[in-house]
């Protein structure tokens, strides 16, 4: 499965630059491509990184399946560059939400899970700059 990407429209490219000059956290995120290990499961994976050049701070990810009941994980693995915590869901669930205090700049979250069949995630990624 290709990844999903989509070429950015100028205003989507003038708000980055926006971001970058003024100081601002850039989340972006990418659904990686899965792979079939055969008989045993499929893996796939969702790349979060904040391509700012200050932290982003009360960093959100939701990974949600909505599909359906057979729509689960049966295993979670989170690689991440900073600290943090799932809040719900997770193994043997349709969702997941991982919460961290700070990513980063340049830092990235990586969050592969696998399951009996192929999933596309729906992922909101947001985080809240405390004033």
């Amino acid at each position: 499965m290709p990844i999903e990407t989509r070429p950015l429209t100028t205003g989507e490219q003038l708000r980055r630059l926006a971001r970058r000059l003024l100081g601002q956290p850039d989340l972006h995120w990418v659904v990686l491509p899965s792979y079939e290990l055969p008989g045993l499961a499929v893996v796939g994976g969702v790349l979060v990184q904040n391509l700012g050049n200050v932290p982003a701070h009360n960093v959100k990810i939701d990974l949600s399946f909505p599909r359906g009941a057979q729509d689960i994980m049966r295993e979670v693995q989170v690689h991440s560059d900073d600290e943090y915590i799932v809040r719900g869901g997770g193994e043997g669930r349709s969702f997941t939400t991982l919460r961290l205090r700070t990513l980063r700049p340049g830092g990235t979250v990586v969050v592969y899970y696998s399951s009996h069949a192929p999933l596309q995630p729906v992922v909101r990624v947001s985080h809240y700059e405390p004033e």
